[in-house]
């Protein structure tokens, strides 16, 4: 069954061509869009206007003449889903059961009772009144009769202004400008991956409390000697008589007020200084740079500048990421855990070990054999001949003088310029003569180092400049650090451990 559709002339000269409208919308198959006598003739004013609206008018009135020619009362405008047609109704007259309550010199009172006659004729059909006139369309929910508003995106854009229309023109001169120069196209390809964030950890220096409990755990394992007990005396079988001596009174004495208490001293300094050297990150932050110029024309005089913004430096080309990383010395997490080695107590002195052999009785002993030398064997039996040499004349020698090949400067290759590659910087640039346009990519690698400790947050801009660039290129990349710390107590009490296991094995 057709849904029929009486079009207010908004349809026609305010929303998109006919066939470009979204039907779809309304739900219904097939639908019949009725042209009415009040509606064609807006149309004709229309024609004759100096405003957008004439285009559209001369567009519809082309249509409605191709229908008369054709001696047709209907044409397609749609074949799908839905199917959409134009039906022309001129002849139909408003209703004169609402002669009373419209004024049918009025147009748009015309196309409401003229809409409330189609529903009479098309009793058998769904009839409504599409529209956009708000007046129009609460007149006929006044009478109640049927209607529908225009959806808003079947609306054409609004009409730009003077204004506007100028700002277009400029943009499409300056669009037209643009593609003859330089397009460059920057990138930071590790911001793509994700990863912009630097993770650090600190290593806590031990407390008072925690030293004083590891020493006192390290001298109960290796005390103090004080006392140096004589093992019994001995007498062997053939009379030697074995026996011990006490230690030397001095060396006893450095032993008790030096040795031992210096050994004492240096530990409790390592265990001091044990947090220094003990900070590690868990990843390196690393910047990729991707620059190429996509444009139609090479670009002159190209400047890449790298801004550091915020508490960090940069240093050109990736370095190893266990290097320094600005106040702090950064190693790795395996790095961190070979620990220092608790050196070894002192040895106290010992018990001096005596042998007496008076009471042995002697043997016989071989007869010691004599040799005297009959000849004086360390004489040298060398003698030097220096032999006379006479008429000795010296060629001339020559030498050529070495040549230095210096490298030509590459006009299409980038350099860097006044930047070291291991010198931190703020701002740091590289420079090409001319960038050649469709080539191969340029790849720049960039290290960020932070130079404080604590979470930080800051910011790398990468901007392009060339002579023949209308406006640089602009690239911002966030970067953030974060400091974790953690204590060292267990791995101290590892290195106690391990300094009593030393001694055990004597090694």
């Amino acid at each position: 069954m057709d849904q029929i559709y009486v079009a207010d002339t908004n349809l026609f000269l305010e929303c998109k061509r006919l066939e470009e409208i979204p039907w779809a919308d309304l739900g219904l198959d097939p639908i019949v869009i009725v042209l009415t006598q009040p509606v064609i003739s807006e149309i004709d004013k229309h024609k004759r206007l100096r405003s957008r609206t004439r285009k559209r008018a001369l567009s519809i009135s082309k249509r409605i003449r191709q229908m008369l020619e054709s001696c047709v009362l209907e044409t397609l405008v749609c074949e799908g889903a839905p199917r959409v047609t134009i039906r022309l109704a001129t002849t139909v007259k408003p209703d004169s059961d609402f002669e009373k309550d419209l004024d049918y010199e009025s147009n748009d009172d015309r196309l409401v009772g003229i809409v409330s006659t189609v529903a009479k004729d098309y009793h058998d059909h769904p009839v409504s009144f599409l529209t956009d006139d708000a007046v129009a369309a609460s007149t006929a929910l006044t009478l109640g009769i049927q209607y529908s508003l225009i959806n808003e995106n079947w609306k054409r854009p609004p009409e730009q202004t003077n204004e506007e229309k100028r700002i277009k023109e400029l943009e499409s001169e300056l669009a037209t400008y643009k593609a003859q120069e330089p397009c460059i196209v920057l990138k930071c390809m590790t911001q793509e991956s994700g990863n912009m964030h630097y993770s650090q950890k600190k290593a806590l220096p031990l407390s008072v409390v925690e030293i004083n409990t590891l020493i006192a755990s390290l001298q109960s394992k290796h005390p103090l000697e004080t006392e140096f007990d004589l093992p019994k005396e001995e007498e062997l079988k053939d009379g030697t008589r074995v026996y011990f001596e006490p230690p030397d009174l001095d060396e006893v004495a450095k032993y008790r007020s030096e040795s031992y208490p210096n050994w004492v001293s240096e530990c409790r300094s390592i265990l001091e200084n044990l947090h220094d050297k003990r900070n590690y990150t868990e990843s390196s932050l690393g910047l990729v740079w991707r620059v190429k110029n996509e444009g139609a024309r090479p670009a002159i005089s190209t400047r890449i500048t790298f801004y550091a913004k915020g508490n960090i430096r940069l240093r050109r080309d990736l370095t190893d990421s266990s290097a320094e990383n600005g106040n702090l010395e950064v190693e790795t997490e395996s790095s961190r855990r070979i620990l220092p080695s608790i050196p070894r107590p002192p040895s106290p002195p010992r018990v001096r070990r005596k042998v007496d052999r008076s009471q042995v009785k002697s043997t016989p002993s071989r007869h010691n054999l004599l040799f005297t030398p009959e000849k004086d064997f360390f004489r040298d039996p060398f003698k030097r001949n220096i032999a006379e040499v006479t008429d000795v004349s010296v060629e001339p020698i020559l030498r050529s003088i070495p040549s230095f090949n210096v490298p030509k400067h590459d006009k299409e290759a980038f350099y860097y310029d006044e930047w070291e590659p291991n010198e931190l910087v703020s701002r740091g640039s590289l420079t090409c003569d001319l960038y050649r346009h469709q080539d191969d990519e340029e790849l720049f690698e960039l290290e960020v180092v932070f130079c404080q400790d604590g979470d930080v947050q800051a910011a790398v801009i990468c901007t392009v400049h060339a002579e023949n660039l209308t406006s640089p290129e602009s690239v911002t990349v966030p970067v953030s650090k974060t400091m974790e710390v953690y204590s060292l107590f267990e791995d101290a009490k590892t290195m106690i451990d391990k300094c009593g296991e030393s001694i055990l094995k004597g090694t």
